[in-house]
Formats: structure tokens, sequence, C-alpha cells
């Protein structure tokens, strides 16, 4: 990840689609934020990628982001979040609004195997080669990665997997 860091600066989050300052909130381990650890990952709930564009959230849907010493992530709609007076978690949930170097999706399909996208309205990555990195930096922490890879018409993140 180190690499990564070097080579994409943190930047601060896009809030164009920022809907209220609750978005802003930093969730804490009781909301179930956890640090995404070197794989595998003990503790999950293994999920399902989306796949169609029908399908926007697969099943037990991980928020991920990395930031400049970690790589926070939790469940999109977890439980413990609605105390906040939150309906889902967003990525700056995950940063409380701080700079972060990229940001996306990933559904567990095993502890050490993962659905992988660069979903993310805040931080998403901003190249083809961006994800491809962001890909192999989560491969060298002992992931298999399964990406969702780039849209090349829409020129983002695929935000399903086609197989």
């Amino acid at each position: 990840m180190n690499i990564f860091r070097q080579k994409y600066p943190a930047r601060e989050p896009n809030l164009e689609r920022l809907k209220n300052n609750s978005e802003l909130i930093l969730l804490t381990e009781h909301n179930g934020l956890r640090l995404l650890a070197v794989a595998p990952m003990s503790n999950i709930e293994l999920g399902l990628a989306p796949l169609d564009q029908s399908d926007r959230n697969g099943v037990n849907k991980y928020l991920w982001v990395i930031m400049t010493s970690h790589v926070p992530m939790v469940m999109e709609f977890e439980k413990t979040i609605s105390d906040l007076g939150l309906e889902r978690a967003t990525h700056t949930n995950l940063t409380g609004g701080a700079p972060a170097h990229c940001a996306g999706e990933l559904w567990f399909k095993d502890e050490a195997t993962i659905w992988f996208s660069g979903g993310s309205s805040r931080y998403r990555p901003e190249s083809s080669g961006q994800l491809t990195d962001v890909v192999a930096s989560f491969k060298s922490c002992g992931y298999r990665v399964i990406s969702f890879g780039w849209d090349e018409g829409a020129d983002q993140p695929a935000r399903f997997y086609r197989g």
C-alpha cells in the first residue's frame, strides 16, 4: 500500500453529492468500523457481488478507503450506524471527511478472496491505471482479487461484476 500512497497523494473528498453533515461523522469500532488486515481476514460477513445494473449492492457490501496510515472498512448497511441517524455508511464516514488516497467497495467471497470495485463518489480512482494499482496493492496484502475493472464507456470504475 505504501507504494500506492506515494504514487497517488491523498486528496480531499468530492462532496458534490453530500446530502447532510451526518455523512461526515467518523465511524468507530462501536459502529462496525474495522481495519482491513492482511489476508486471510477473520470475522467477516461473506457476500456476493452485484451481477448487473439492477443490483447496486449485492450481498454484504463493505466500503473501504485507503488512508495515509491504514485502510478502514465497514459494511455499508451496518446495523449500529442507525444510532447516528444514518441509513447507510458513506466513504466519508470512514474518514470523517479527511483526505484519502482512494476508495471503493468489496465483497468477501471467502476470507482471502474479494470481489472489488472502485465505486466511490467521494474518493473514486481517477483512471484505469490507478484502479489497476489499487488491485495490485490488495493483492500484495495476500488477497485474491476479482476486480470489476474499468468501464471505458463511462470512464470510471465499473459498478457490477461482469464475469
